[in-house]
């Protein structure tokens, strides 16, 4: 702790690499877990040992036992504070292993206005947050990993929420076996949602939807991703996409129909990113 009247905190930084625990007889009022951080480095600044890097861990955990009798441990993950109405004069630290992690617990003592407040909301590195209104959710999580590259910071992950319709569309009544361009892979060069999709049909044959860098050369073309197929033999079919499916950068959209069908439809809409 500090020896100073005014503030009167400590900070202790502790290695989680291997399990263990560690026992402090110190009076205090509230208890905070400031940070935890991956692959702490330190350097030395003005003969003071400071913090110099590493990647913030949110899932970390340490137990705290407040006070001598050593009630039920408390676990402590990034920004979790506990404060007591009086003192405590004895605290215990205990956790299992993680690795490469150190956790930075603050202690303080207020009981005369000399404490140090402490609020250190935890980013969204590895996890995620719903959000809910009006009976909808929408999950915001870092960068989706199918948009890598693409820059930004947090993301809606758009398969979490309701799907839009997408502004851009195009429909396809197959009047010869061919394929027939949606969406040319060049048109597509900061990515693609691929809001909907559907094929229904009739008349015997077989229709395809694909995604990818280039045309198919029609619906039994094994280089190219399918996502929808129908074979039709004189009874009715249809196929709708389940979800929304980001499209990165350079694929395009295609409908493949192996005969004609005059009573069918190949049919997709989507939208850009800008």
């Amino acid at each position: 702790m500090s020896v100073r009247n005014k503030p009167n905190y400590g900070i202790f930084p502790i290695v989680l690499t291997v399990a263990g625990s560690m026992d402090m007889p110190v009076i205090g009022t509230r208890i905070a877990m400031v940070t935890a951080i991956s692959g702490a480095t330190f350097t030395n600044v003005a003969g003071v040992t400071i913090l110099a890097g590493g990647t913030v861990a949110p899932s970390s955990i340490v137990n705290v036992q407040v006070g001598k009798a050593l009630g039920d441990p408390i676990p402590f993950s990034v920004n979790t504070k506990v404060s007591v109405d009086d003192a405590f004069d004895f605290v215990r630290f205990s956790w299992a292993a993680q690795p490469g992690v150190t956790a930075f617990m603050l202690i303080d003592d207020d009981r005369a206005g000399a404490g140090v407040f402490v609020d250190a909301p935890s980013p969204i590195l590895g996890g995620s947050i719903a959000i809910q209104q009006g009976g909808n959710t929408a999950i915001v999580t870092t960068t989706l990993p199918q948009l890598v590259g693409l820059g930004g910071a947090l993301q809606v992950d758009e398969t979490k929420a309701p799907t839009p319709l997408g502004a851009s569309f195009a429909n396809v009544v197959p009047a010869a076996a061919g394929v027939t361009t949606f969406l040319a892979a060049a048109s597509n060069t900061k990515g693609c949602w691929l809001r909907s999709a559907f094929i229904y049909g009739f008349s015997n044959g077989t229709s395809s939807l694909y995604v990818d860098t280039a045309a198919p050369t029609g619906t039994t073309d094994t280089s190219k991703r399918c996502i929808l197929g129908v074979a039709r033999n004189a009874q009715p079919a249809f196929e709708t996409m389940a979800q929304a499916l980001f499209l990165p950068a350079g694929v395009g959209i295609f409908a493949a129909a192996s005969a004609a069908d005059a009573t069918g439809m190949i049919g997709a809409t989507w939208d850009l990113v800008q």
